[in-house]
């Protein structure tokens, strides 16, 4: 919060996240409004409220199943040679494929991946271990399209802890392209209209 005050002093605040995000700007929504400032509603980009044993799943992956999962599980893409291989050379492997596909530039590195998913690693750790407290602001979810053999739940988790006004809105676009063209201009079509809505409501409650 101190890092933010340091840009914007005072409220109102918007904040948003996708994905793991989602969970970080919720979290601050949160600490800014029991701290007494004003906070617009809060965009949430697919973000999930995870149930633990998802997030076990997730650990349980090896580094090329965590890969094809996080960065393009939406393209169904066969790998299947990759479990024949051992860890390193599975990686390898399915980087390859992504390559062919277009997915990641040619200069994209083995290890480059190993850091990324290090980073996703620790991400699901912290995300496991997060039990956001009861908002009381707005929140708008914009979700994505229902992805074929992943859970769905409307609401991703989230009537549980917003105690305001949640709107769940849906795109045609898939968990990882959903802040990606095309499909970020639905996104960003939701968004101006929430922020049209808020700002008539603010404009009335000063006159």
């Amino acid at each position: 919060m101190d890092l933010i005050r340091s840009v914007q002093p005072g409220g109102p605040y918007w904040l948003a996240g996708w994905s793991m995000g989602g969970l970080l700007a919720f979290e601050v929504a949160g600490q800014l409004s029991r701290a007494g400032a004003a906070v617009c509603p809060v965009l949430l980009f697919d973000s999930h409220v995870t149930r633990i044993a998802d997030q076990d799943m997730r650990l349980g992956y090896s580094d090329a199943e965590l890969f094809v999962h996080v960065f393009w599980r939406s393209f169904r893409l066969q790998c299947d040679k990759a479990t024949d291989l051992k860890e390193g050379a599975a990686l390898s492997y399915v980087i390859g494929r992504a390559k062919e596909h277009g997915l990641v530039t040619p200069d994209y590195t083995l290890e480059r991946a190993e850091r990324q998913l290090a980073v996703v690693r620790q991400n699901i750790r912290a995300a496991r271990m997060y039990t956001p407290l009861v908002y009381c602001g707005d929140v708008l979810l914009i979700r994505a399209k229902a992805e074929s053999g992943v859970p769905y739940v409307e609401d991703a988790g989230w009537s549980r802890y917003v105690s305001g006004s949640l709107t769940v809105c849906h795109v045609d676009a898939n968990h990882n392209d959903i802040l990606r063209y095309p499909c970020v201009a639905a996104v960003a079509q939701q968004i101006k209209q929430v922020v049209r809505i808020h700002e008539g409501q603010s404009d009335r409650n000063t006159h």
